[in-house]
């Protein structure tokens, strides 16, 4: 495994502004997109300059070596892989546990009554409700798994990302 994996990684995370499908949105652009698409490249000149357009329509020229760094950041790290490419939605599940999770979802939809208004629902009791996987408990021996905060760790700033 690569540098990455060896570290201790803090996660931050907040409330989202949306629902659910506004969140799923969003994940979905975030997680499937690429460094930069064929379509916005221009043109390299013999001087080592890079020409693209931005998001926004811009043209941008760099330096060969500063358009790389650039590029190199949304490269992943050796044996990591794009979130589109695990779980049940992985090309080698399509046929097996995707088809297994939809007759599942149809049949709760069909058959399970919904919880009263109001009422609040564990990720711990949903995750056993749809998928039957209980994460209280140990999946070896059974016996229930103790919860215990997560280390501190030292906060990292991050330098601001562009965009373009």
């Amino acid at each position: 495994m690569g540098r990455a994996s060896q570290k201790s990684w803090v996660v931050y995370a907040k409330r989202p502004f949306g629902d659910a499908k506004q969140v799923l949105g969003y994940l979905g652009r975030y997680t499937h997109r690429i460094g930069i698409s064929n379509q916005r490249m221009v043109s390299m000149s013999e001087n080592h300059q890079v020409t693209f357009r931005t998001k926004d329509g811009k043209t941008i020229v760099l330096p060969a070596e500063e358009f790389l760094e650039r590029f190199v950041q949304h490269v992943l790290p050796k044996h990591y892989v794009k979130i589109r490419h695990i779980g049940i939605m992985a090309a080698s599940n399509v046929n097996t546990k995707l088809a297994t999770a939809r007759a599942l979802l149809a049949n709760k939809a069909t058959s399970a009554t919904p919880p009263p208004p109001n009422t609040l629902i564990t990720w711990q009791d949903a995750l056993l409700a749809l998928a039957g996987i209980d994460v209280r408990h140990c999946p070896r021996c059974g016996a229930d798994l103790e919860r215990r905060p997560l280390p501190s760790a030292p906060v990292v700033s991050m330098p601001p990302q562009d965009t373009s």
